[in-house]
């Protein structure tokens, strides 16, 4: 396997997220099969109701639409061994309406997370499954939260065993790349292997694999300014996130790469690095208006240690800012990382 198949994947998924723009399905078969297997958690009855190519074809073109949609692909992570692979990321999505009376924006800020199995016949790169979570984490109005509920099911924020609740259509056990696809064909840049490491801990956070979260941290892991002894950092982290996070049906800690600084013999790397999306400001929330409309923001910013520990990267410390920053226009790409 080359380079080649990594991109052309990625690229294709690319593709995918555009439709969700332009509602056209004429695409579809250039990246999907036609038995696709789909689990949408958004789908009104059930997260099997759009199935096949048709039922991915019905989400594309219900994709509610507003006056603007801006899209940005982040902790994007894609293994392949022979002829399959496994892609999954968050893919962060603002979705705006103009105010006829204002310069302000209504907005519903929310969150696809996206599994996507692959597989390559006559030379081509395929979904033949797809699955896919919305995180609904933030809307302006009332009003706009409803429209996108006259076609998305959304329900309870929690993990609740009534009618209001519903199973996430991802699974961590069977949907993360690391799991699925355990022996992966080495094609990474040395800095897409950095920012592999931060996917699989953080989507592995999102999705219940503590496992993941502790081999992706270094054994002398500290955050802030509290320096803890060996293996005491991975164990305080893990063991005060587990079960705050079983409560809620979904979680989001994408992050966006800026830049990097190596050591001279490439044992150590200090990534400048911000959190997208998935905190809520204490204080005020992000104010959408009409001029920053092509302006991505983020919620936290700082930096973020790696070191290469048993033969792999792995995290070391984090020093992160709450906060409101932005960082310039979205990417035509979608791809939101400058790194």
């Amino acid at each position: 396997m080359s380079r080649i198949d990594y991109d052309e994947i990625k690229s294709k998924f690319a593709d995918f997220v555009r439709t969700w723009k332009t509602k056209d399905t004429s695409s579809v078969h250039q990246f999907a099969f036609d038995g696709v297997s789909c689990r949408f958690s958004c789908c009104p009855h059930s997260n099997n109701e759009w199935d096949k190519i048709e039922g991915l074809k019905t989400f594309i073109s219900t994709y509610p639409k507003t006056d603007v949609l801006q899209i940005a692909i982040y902790s994007y992570a894609c293994r392949i061994n022979g002829d399959e692979a496994q892609q999954m990321c968050h893919v962060i999505c603002e979705a705006e309406n103009d105010r006829d009376d204002s310069n302000l924006m209504d907005v519903f800020y929310h969150e696809n997370c996206v599994a996507s199995h692959w597989k390559k016949m006559d030379g081509t790169w395929k979904m033949d499954e797809i699955h896919l979570d919305v995180y609904p984490f933030y809307w302006t109005v009332d009003s706009i939260y409803d429209y996108f509920k006259q076609t998305w099911y959304l329900g309870s924020k929690l993990a609740i065993p009534q009618e209001d609740g519903r199973l996430p259509a991802i699974e961590g056990e069977y949907d993360l790349p690391w799991i699925r696809i355990p022996e992966a064909e080495d094609v990474l840049t040395e800095i897409e292997k950095i920012k592999d490491t931060a996917a699989q801990l953080y989507l592995s956070a999102d999705y219940l694999v503590n496992d993941y979260r502790l081999i992706t941290r270094s054994n002398y892991l500290n955050t802030n300014s509290t320096r803890y002894s060996f293996e005491e950092g991975k164990r305080t982290n893990v063991g005060s996130l587990r079960y705050k996070r079983q409560k809620d049906r979904y979680w989001a800690h994408p992050y966006k790469f800026e830049s990097i600084q190596f050591n001279d013999d490439h044992t150590w790397a200090r990534v400048k690095i911000y959190r997208v999306f998935g905190w809520k400001q204490r204080n005020h929330e992000y104010v959408w208006t009409r001029e920053n409309v092509n302006i991505e923001h983020m919620c936290m910013a700082g930096y973020q240690d790696f070191v290469f520990e048993d033969q792999r990267w792995k995290v070391a410390r984090n020093s992160m800012k709450l906060g409101i920053y932005e960082t310039g226009p979205y990417q035509e790409s979608l791809y939101g990382d400058i790194i």
